[in-house]
């Protein structure tokens, strides 16, 4: 990890956390909300980042997501665990722990 957080798109994939952060943990907000089983929206969550990872690693996943190469492996498993911390908060909320 080169950056805590991408202050600039060039370091977005390096970084931490970057704007793509809040969209997962939104992300994870709703499915807590829909009431979905938090086993099967972090395991659904884990194989996308999984597969994005694998994806952004050819030229055309490059060009797909306008980048120069992988996130960085700090950035997905903080991905993850901001889309856990919002489905939580979703359950949460709507009164299922």
């Amino acid at each position: 990890m080169r950056h805590l957080i991408a202050w600039t798109e060039e370091t977005q994939n390096e970084a931490m956390l970057d704007p793509w952060s809040l969209v997962h943990g939104a992300a994870g907000l709703a499915a807590g909300l829909l009431g979905l089983p938090i086993w099967a929206s972090v395991a659904a969550a884990t194989v996308y980042e999984v597969v994005e990872g694998q994806f952004e690693r050819t030229p055309r996943g490059q060009a797909f997501f306008h980048t120069a190469g992988p996130e960085s492996l700090s950035n997905q498993v903080a991905d993850v665990a901001l889309f856990a911390v919002g489905a939580w908060a979703g359950r949460r909320y709507k009164g299922n722990p």
